[in-house]
């Protein structure tokens, strides 16, 4: 039977599918059971509703600042000191941003997966950019779909890539 993606595909480096008529979800994940390795020679693992137990979801904000240096060396080009001095003060910004958002999925047999929704190590993204919103929307798509299947939340287990 045909599985409907939740997540993942082409471009990625995750996949989570559903079917059910099979009652099955496909999983396909690099971060298996805290191995972080790719193989493209590991199959799908199909696991029954029924055995997978619970999950828990991960969002790692941070918080990026910028200096003003460089928009103070732009305007102190332009306008001489009193344009290195504005560039300085109107330069300073401070915003969030959005590095990982990840759901954790264990089976009753004990394997962990971590399926990274959205991964932007370093400077992440804008936790007001279309990025994080498309990401936090599919989250709550997974997260629905898992829970209707029976997994319960667990706090204890981790997501962190």
């Amino acid at each position: 039977m045909k599985h409907t993606t939740l997540w993942g595909g082409m471009g990625t480096s995750s996949i989570l599918r559903y079917s059910d008529a099979d009652a099955t979800y496909e999983i396909y994940s690099p971060w298996k059971n805290g191995k972080s390795k790719m193989s493209l020679k590991r199959s799908v693992d199909v696991v029954p509703y029924s055995e997978l137990a619970s999950y828990t979801t991960y969002v790692q904000p941070q918080t990026v600042s910028r200096s003003g240096l460089g928009r103070a060396a732009g305007l102190g080009i332009l306008f001489g000191p009193v344009g290195a001095v504005v560039g300085a003060v109107t330069g300073r910004a401070e915003f969030a941003t959005v590095t990982q958002i990840t759901i954790a999925l264990r089976t009753r047999s004990g394997d962990d997966y971590i399926i990274p929704i959205l991964y932007s190590p370093g400077k992440g993204q804008k936790s007001s950019s279309s990025a994080v919103q498309g990401a936090t929307d599919k989250l709550q798509e997974v997260v629905a779909k898992v829970e209707s299947t029976g997994a319960v939340f667990d706090p204890s287990l981790s997501a962190s890539i």
